[in-house]
């Protein structure tokens, strides 16, 4: 959320997809640490990342919808000119500051969520969205890497070969699909149902997770290692024909603009 609404039109999907960039960074430094620690001295040094978090985030600006929709504009301002680094934002924060108004206008409960035809196709999306993303099976493999690598009957070690797989997952993400419901989050809920919005494609997409992760050995187990994967193919090509047809594009416009082309294709 604080990425999309911070970042310019044109490099606000490559900022808001470097979270997934960074969970796989994060995911491939366990790989390759992980084997030679003990449990404790894991959890210990993947503190250090948090802890960095913690204190850096406490000097950036913060956003300037948050200040609009707290109605301190000049605050905004001082945010929005420290942010692009330059003194002429007027004709940005007028924009800024009419979008939220117009958000501010409706009520921000469940209902605006389903009903608001808008709204509901942003929910629709990004719950699929989420679905597609934990059915193809990327947590799976995570979870399960040394189990499965085990089985491959190679001359390398299972924790060899997740360090590998480790690094071809940082390379694919960030020119693969895995980013596009924090991204497409941050992009399609108006103001007023931002954060209940994303909480609820949160929920979804650890739910959907919990499910893939707990009936993935089941199926494995009963019927082979390959019956997975090839449900996996399956929902990954019924997921990229989905994006396709149904998932707008969001590419170098501004929140205002992709709100309206949202609003506006839902009442046609």
């Amino acid at each position: 959320m604080y990425l999309g609404e911070i970042s310019p039109a044109d490099i606000r999907g490559h900022l808001t997809s470097m979270l997934t960039v960074a969970v796989k960074l994060g995911t491939l430094m366990e790989y390759v640490i992980g084997p030679f620690l003990s449990v404790q001295d894991l959890a210990l040094v993947s503190l250090i990342g948090p802890c960095l978090f913690v204190v850096i985030f406490i000097w950036l600006p913060e956003s300037p919808y948050h200040f609009l929709r707290h109605n301190d504009r000049q605050k905004a301002i001082n945010s929005l000119v420290q942010l692009r680094d330059k003194e002429d934002i007027h004709e940005e924060i007028n924009n800024i500051e009419r979008s939220v108004k117009a958000d501010l206008a409706n009520e921000s409960g469940f209902r605006e969520l389903l009903f608001v035809p808008g709204n509901r196709r942003a929910v629709i999306i990004l719950l699929c969205l989420g679905g597609i993303q934990q059915m193809s099976g990327a947590h799976a493999v995570i979870q399960y890497a040394q189990l499965i690598l085990d089985q491959a009957n190679t001359n390398l070690e299972g924790k060899y070969l997740t360090m590998i797989l480790g690094v071809v997952q940082v390379i694919f993400t960030v020119i693969c699909l895995s980013p596009l419901p924090f991204t497409v989050a941050s992009e399609l809920f108006p103001t007023n149902v931002k954060a209940l919005g994303s909480t609820a494609t949160l929920v979804s997409i650890n739910l959907w997770g919990f499910t893939v992760l707990k009936l993935y050995l089941i199926i494995a187990g009963n019927y082979g290692t390959h019956v997975p994967f090839w449900i996996f193919t399956a929902c990954s090509l019924a997921g990229a024909l989905f994006m396709l047809f149904y998932v707008p594009e969001t590419k170098g416009k501004t929140l205002e603009q992709i709100q309206k082309e949202l609003h506006n294709s839902s009442k046609q």
